[in-house]
């Protein structure tokens, strides 16, 4: 198939901003519920929406992998688990600095774990696309790290793991859809005791809001699986970085937020080391398609 990684790029891109809008939803409509009912439901929300597809083509859903997808649903929970915790008491620049260190993580696991070739362009890109994080959060190393931001850090970790793991379930020719069904059945498997003991019943504006997360979740979910469908995975961590733009914009056009010079310094790093990876990997995917011939 022809032009792999531009359709990759689509993908991720995509992704990045239905993330931005996912986080968007949650900021403009907060909720009463504990933590890990939000998360429980959510993810009910995120299986059931598969039910109508499964019973129209269940063999699409049959895996050969069901128990490592229930490895994936208990790293996911204990990743969102640690991370919601953390972002409700650290400032949001120090949280969002934190978790844009996924990239880093995902790259250098790649490079391990999947034998992916790194090359000093991609890291150099993801390098400075995470230094410009850092500058538009006015992120400093000054001040103790404390118990919460060592938790958030080992929550992209664990996100990090679990790319690794969903691309190589890809390599061995798994579908996306068992991918993203079970992915969300398990999640809600290991966050239902939880759930159960600081249950508290939401109302139905809460129901829908949760429903409405559940969906956006599935449509990250699939664009992410689709990215890595297409490209290795550390050639796609940069452009991870484009979806603080998109949020951005977004946090102009709603909360009339406008960038401070910071925010601007750090986009004008994170946009050309983006773009010149993007120009990298496309002369590479030419060059293979040359070989090919």
């Amino acid at each position: 198939m022809s032009n792999h990684y531009q359709r990759g790029v689509l993908w991720s891109l995509l992704a990045c901003l239905i993330g931005a809008f996912n986080d968007l939803a949650c900021k403009l409509s907060g909720t009463d519920l504990p933590g890990f009912n939000v998360l429980f439901f959510r993810f009910l929300f995120t299986a059931l929406f598969f039910l109508p597809f499964i019973l129209i083509n269940p063999k699409k859903y049959i895996t050969k992998h069901f128990w490592v997808h229930g490895v994936r649903g208990g790293l996911f929970a204990l990743a969102m688990i640690p991370w919601g915790f953390s972002v409700i008491s650290l400032p949001l620049p120090t949280v969002t600095t934190i978790g844009f260190t996924t990239p880093i993580f995902i790259t250098l696991l790649a490079g391990i774990f999947l034998k992916e070739r790194l090359g000093w362009q991609r890291l150099l890109a993801t390098g400075m696309g995470f230094i410009g994080i850092m500058v538009s959060a006015q992120f400093t190393l000054s001040g103790s790290v404390n118990i919460m931001a060592g938790l958030a850090i080992l929550a992209t970790l664990l996100f990090a793991v679990l790319d690794i793991v969903n691309k190589r379930l890809l390599i061995l020719n798994e579908g996306i859809q068992p991918l993203m069904f079970y992915s969300a059945l398990w999640t809600t498997l290991w966050t239902l005791p939880f759930a159960l003991y600081y249950w508290k019943t939401p109302s139905m504006p809460e129901l829908g809001l949760l429903a409405l997360l559940g969906l956006g979740g599935n449509c990250l979910l699939g664009c992410i699986l689709k990215s890595l469908s297409y490209c290795e995975v550390s050639s796609l961590q940069p452009l991870r970085y484009i979806e603080f733009i998109f949020s951005s914009v977004l946090s102009v056009l709603v909360f009339q937020k406008w960038p401070t010079g910071s925010d601007i310094t750090g986009i004008i790093i994170i946009i050309p080391c983006t773009l010149y990876l993007v120009h990298h990997e496309f002369g590479l995917d030419r060059a293979s398609k040359k070989a090919a011939v």
